[in-house]
């Protein structure tokens, strides 16, 4: 029997941090017990269930149960704060990876995509709009 150790807070931090929206964002990985195998905002909760580092959020907690046994993944929001949630799959084990943002800081990064779109479908129906009176002028001429 052969057996292995690897230090895992190393490795999440080097590839879930590029998830990171802001500071305040928050990264959970649960084994398929609910245990919670990482955790970037409470240390000393490694270790702990789901039931326990979501108690003050019901609905949360439940929601993260049924995608544990389940294996989807998902999206919901408290009154503060935007959950992504995605199973991983790694042999017989199944673990759920769970990204928490606050809605403003989501917010204030996706508004000047909203700006963007919003100016690019102006333009565009501003240009359609100077073409038509165009080829109606030609077509009275």
């Amino acid at each position: 029997v052969i057996a292995s150790s690897v230090k895992l807070a190393p490795l999440v931090e080097r590839f879930f941090g590029l998830m990171k929206v802001s500071d305040m964002t928050e990264v959970y990985l649960i084994d398929g017990r609910g245990d919670l195998l990482y955790t970037n905002s409470t240390q000393g909760a490694i270790g702990s269930n789901i039931s326990e580092l979501f108690s003050e959020n019901q609905t949360l907690s439940v929601e993260i149960k049924n995608a544990l046994s389940k294996g989807e993944e998902g999206l919901l929001s408290t009154e503060s704060r935007l959950v992504a949630y995605a199973p991983i799959k790694l042999g017989i084990q199944n673990w759920l990876l769970i990204i928490s943002s606050p809605i403003q800081e989501v917010l204030s990064l996706t508004a000047p995509f909203y700006v963007r779109e919003v100016a690019v479908l102006i333009l565009t129906s501003f240009t359609i709009l100077l073409f038509g009176v165009i080829a109606a002028r030609k077509s009275q001429v």
